[in-house]
């Protein structure tokens, strides 16, 4: 009795396993996961897809995207209708099968259209959900530019990320040319502007005939009448007919105009540029120790005229400036009382524009020093020290108001220099002086050592003999 009932728990057993095995063989298998075949259709074309064996039907998830229709027990006729991504299933008797049916642009005819503009270029096409993808390699900017444009023809909705790169070539440096000038300011009359109002501070101009820049945004009142400078600053734009390296030569000769500095930045297309006239005071912090005592470091504020460039190179010689003038001031009169001594307040004024320039063209920038600064230097002898601005401060003319602080602003494309040019001399060689250069100096006052040092105010000449 004992012995029978191993061999019918052995059969019971082995009954459970057949069992399972035929509830396995009448499922039906899937082939899906990794092993996904990609369909891919051209939005308003058909394709036709065949398998190996016959199915019982077909089914597609979103009939919005595409419509399919059997033609044959093994073969599928696909529509594409709209872009997207969706599944396409079919039956069959012991198995099913799921594809990935993508909708898509004719990405084709792009490639082509794009392989007769760049022949030796490299320009991958790939397409996304609403976008086309461009990547590789061209030749020039310009091809960049123009590989974008085709391709927004082609994107559903124009949308094109382009990721395309100009091969063996560094990014475009920017030359920008800074006059720093104190100017009579009957003779900015000369330069040949127009003055609108554009806002509660700033004013702009330019020449007549001449429209003001549309990235500027700033212009309240068309109609405004002609104004003199605001207490704060003025902006001038310039005009292709004019240039202001040869207005300021003139000025100059004629003693209306005195150049107090001419730095030159070059910074690469898309990078900041700034440049600084003033100085900087020491602020006292104070910090607490972890013992609970308090002291005192120092960190130092700037503070004067800043100026900060932005140059964007576009179209390989339109140049896009973003241009930031920032004025600050120190004010004694409004600061605090800190351990016995003054500290004083930082008086802030900023703006931000933008103005689209041609590989040579200036503008100018007045009337960003205002009357409380005047005040000022009078009553804070230590500015008349300040680097660049010192001179103008000790002018006698610009604190009667009869001058102007003037920026001139040029900005030119420059291309890094080729392999095996010439190098540049010793910098110390350049300031040799030879005895026939020495007796030309005789004519020019201000030469330590050599002509007298001469502090004349604006509007008198600088020839001998006048």
């Amino acid at each position: 009795m004992r012995a029978q009932r191993p061999a019918v728990a052995c059969r019971v057993l082995l009954g459970l396993v057949f069992a399972a095995l035929l509830v396995v063989l009448r499922l039906p298998a899937t082939a899906q996961g990794p092993g996904l075949v990609r369909i891919e259709v051209t939005i308003g074309k058909s394709h036709v897809v065949e398998v190996k064996e016959p199915f019982d039907r077909v089914s597609v998830t979103d009939p919005n995207i595409a419509d399919v229709f059997v033609i044959k027990p093994n073969q599928i006729l696909i529509n594409g209708k709209a872009l997207g991504v969706t599944s396409l299933v079919v039956f069959y008797a012991q198995k099913t099968q799921f594809f990935d049916l993508v909708v898509q642009t004719d990405l084709e005819l792009l490639r082509e259209r794009l392989k007769q503009m760049a022949p030796h270029d490299t320009v991958e096409v790939r397409p996304a959900q609403e976008a086309i993808i461009l990547q590789g390699t061209v030749s020039s900017e310009e091809m960049v530019t123009a590989a974008a444009e085709v391709a927004a023809v082609f994107a559903p909705k124009g949308k094109v990320v382009n990721l395309l790169t100009v091969r063996g070539v560094k990014p475009q440096e920017v030359l920008i040319q800074v006059q720093v000038a104190e100017v009579q300011r009957t003779a900015l009359k000369e330069l040949g502007f127009s003055y609108r109002f554009l806002g509660a501070t700033f004013q702009g101009g330019a020449f007549p005939g001449a429209p003001f820049f549309p990235p500027l945004g700033l212009i309240s009142d068309p109609n405004a009448p002609d104004l003199a400078f605001s207490t704060l600053a003025s902006f001038f734009f310039s005009s292709p007919n004019r240039d202001f390296s040869g207005v300021a030569r003139a000025l100059a000769e004629r003693g209306l105009l005195r150049t107090l500095a001419k730095p030159n930045l070059v910074t690469e297309s898309g990078k900041r540029a700034s440049f600084l006239s003033g100085g900087e005071f020491p602020f006292p912090v104070p910090q607490t120790a972890a013992a609970g005592t308090t002291t005192i470091t120092i960190e130092f504020k700037p503070f004067g005229i800043r100026l900060i460039f932005l140059p964007v190179v576009e179209d390989g010689s339109r140049i896009n400036l973003s241009v930031e003038p920032e004025v600050s001031t120190l004010d004694f009169s409004s600061g605090l009382q800190f351990s016995g001594f003054v500290v004083p307040v930082l008086r802030k004024n900023n703006a931000s524009t933008t103005v689209n320039l041609r590989d040579g063209e200036s503008f100018a920038i007045a009337g960003l020093i205002n009357n409380e600064v005047r005040q000022s230097v009078a009553k804070i002898p230590i500015l008349g020290d300040i680097p660049i601005l010192g001179a103008l401060f000790r002018s006698t003319s610009f604190q009667n108001s009869e001058t102007e602080l003037l920026f001139i602003v040029s900005v030119k494309l420059v291309q890094a220099t080729p392999p095996g040019s010439p190098t540049v001399p010793d910098p110390s060689k350049l300031l040799e002086v030879t005895e026939a250069e020495k007796s030309e100096f005789t004519l020019v006052p201000g030469i330590p050592g050599v002509g007298a040092e001469v502090d004349r105010p604006l509007g008198q000449s600088t020839l001998r003999g006048k």
